[in-house]
């Protein structure tokens, strides 16, 4: 058998099983029951594990419907209860598929037992939801003349009364079975407060003494024991004791005990179905509550508790508050500084890049210009560079770069500026010199980068540069624009006089 196959099946065997369960208190004319537990199993399987239930839902509809009323008498009959079957199965069908639509959209991610918002909207739309199955139900009965006009009313009523009751009792229960993953509480407290609820509920449901107790108003005296619940237990619990009032109140009116008995029996179920529900929107949306309440609670409870210190901790409270706004502010200084030293250096070779060398270049020229001093500046490129590219790889490339960094800064000292201009051009700033003294130090430069070791898969790569050196004369006035373009005229000098050569302009 195939797994799809398997999953219709066993949905559809859960189905009947609840429908016989509710038919055993079915009620003439049309069968109806004051709880229909299939309707909410249908919803919650459908919001559970999507649409691909239907045909489940559908046969199992359909058997247990049809059985209900099912007639060989004739064959008339027997068409009629085949039709008034399908009916009842697409209208119950069509129930889940909707409800479950409905609250996805309006609900998104958020669980219906979670907030009370979430689950008054629940409770509320499910009436809406159930308007389909019961009137299509009802009118297939009355097609099947399974009932007469006179009582399609009260039947109507009460089965979409029983499909509401179903969704409201057994689908946030099984939703929460799913999601909490709860176990059943035996604790003593617990069983305790389940036969308080049921010796509550048969008394006031007149079990204990004899006589009328329809003028009596103790339909609700079980409420204060279902708030316990809300508050004491959990939500799961408290539905579990919602579904046993519900059994025991239907089962009770069922047998003629209680102020819900009156001439007509579909009444009765209208009077009790109403009970019910009430009962139930109320008790779950004050165990919501509570539930979230205590949440709320529990995290206030361990944020005070983290919070808490001894008389040492409170005393020296004011003195750790300010050792953390200095050891912070001094955080933000370094995380300040650190962006500022990263927005200024080149990230391939750690140097300084152009905007940094430029800033520092004005401060140097300023200073040089006031105090009448003398500076030099040079420019450095790396001969083919982009054969070095083509040949080898950007990788390759961008490790000669740091290679020669690498050279620059070790050969220059503290007081001398470089920097990475960009591509394969580096630029250093000599202050205090002129370009005759400058020459020697390119020189130097020039000799460490072409007697450097540049390896390519054991092979040795030469590696070259040109460089142009120029200088920026005490008591001259030209730009730093007009110094930086006469170094690169005497790097084109070196480049055109056969590279790997220092050039002065």
């Amino acid at each position: 058998m195939s797994h799809r196959f398997l999953v219709t099946l066993t949905v559809a065997l859960i189905y009947v099983l609840l429908g016989l369960l509710g038919q055993t208190m079915a009620i003439p004319p049309g069968n109806v029951t004051p709880v229909w537990p299939p309707s909410g199993f249908a919803l919650a399987a459908v919001l559970i594990y999507g649409r691909g239930m239907w045909p489940g839902i559908f046969l199992g509809a359909f058997l247990v419907n049809t059985q209900a009323f099912f007639d060989i008498t004739s064959l008339t009959a027997f068409i009629n209860a085949m039709l008034a079957g399908l009916a009842i199965g697409a209208g119950s069908l069509l129930q889940p598929i909707f409800g479950s639509w409905l609250l996805k959209r309006r609900l998104e991610k958020t669980a219906l037992f979670e907030t009370p918002n979430a689950f008054l909207f629940f409770s509320l739309t499910t009436p809406f939801i159930c308007l389909v199955s019961s009137s299509i139900g009802t009118a297939s009965l009355f097609l099947a003349k399974e009932s007469a006009g006179a009582e399609c009313l009260r039947i109507w009523t009460t089965w979409w009364l029983g499909d509401s009751l179903g969704i409201i009792l057994v689908t946030p229960l099984l939703l929460m079975a799913r999601e909490l993953k709860p176990r059943i509480n035996l604790k003593p407290k617990v069983l305790v407060s389940y036969v308080a609820l049921i010796l509550t509920t048969l008394f006031s449901f007149g079990v204990f003494f004899t006589g009328s107790v329809s003028h009596y108003p103790l339909a609700f005296l079980s409420l204060p024991i279902l708030l316990i619940f809300s508050f004491q237990f959990s939500r799961f619990d408290t539905m579990l004791a919602v579904i046993l009032l519900a059994c025991l109140t239907t089962l009770l009116t069922y047998f003629g005990e209680g102020q819900f008995v009156v001439n007509n029996l579909n009444t009765s179920l209208l009077l009790l179905q109403s009970f019910i529900a009430i009962t139930a929107v109320t008790t779950m949306t004050f165990s919501i509550l509570s539930h979230r309440h205590n949440q709320t609670e529990k995290l206030l409870r361990e944020e005070n508790h983290q919070r808490s210190m001894s008389e040492i901790e409170l005393l020296n409270l004011k003195r750790n508050l300010e050792e953390k706004v200095t050891q912070r502010t001094e955080e933000l200084i370094l995380a300040k500084n650190l962006a500022e030293q990263l927005a200024r250096t080149d990230p391939l070779t750690d140097m300084k890049n152009r905007r940094a060398f430029f800033e520092q270049y004005q401060y140097i020229y300023n200073l040089a210009n006031r105090h009448e001093q003398t500076l030099a500046l040079m420019i450095i490129d790396i001969d083919h560079f982009k054969i070095i590219n083509d040949t080898y790889g950007h990788e390759f490339g961008d490790h000669v770069l740091r290679l020669i960094a690498n050279v620059i800064l070790n050969t220059i000292r503290e007081s001398e500026i470089s920097a990475r201009l960009g591509g394969e051009e580096f630029v250093v700033l000599i202050p205090q010199t002129d370009a005759h003294h400058a020459t020697f130090l390119a020189e130097k430069i020039r000799t460490n980068i072409e007697e450097n070791e540049v390896r390519f898969e054991g092979k040795r790569v030469p590696v070259t540069a040109s460089i142009g050196i120029t200088q920026h004369n005490r008591k001259e006035t030209e730009s730093m624009k007009s110094i930086l373009s006469r170094a690169d005229k005497a790097l084109y000098m070196a480049k055109t006089q056969g590279r790997n050569r220092v050039c002065k302009l």
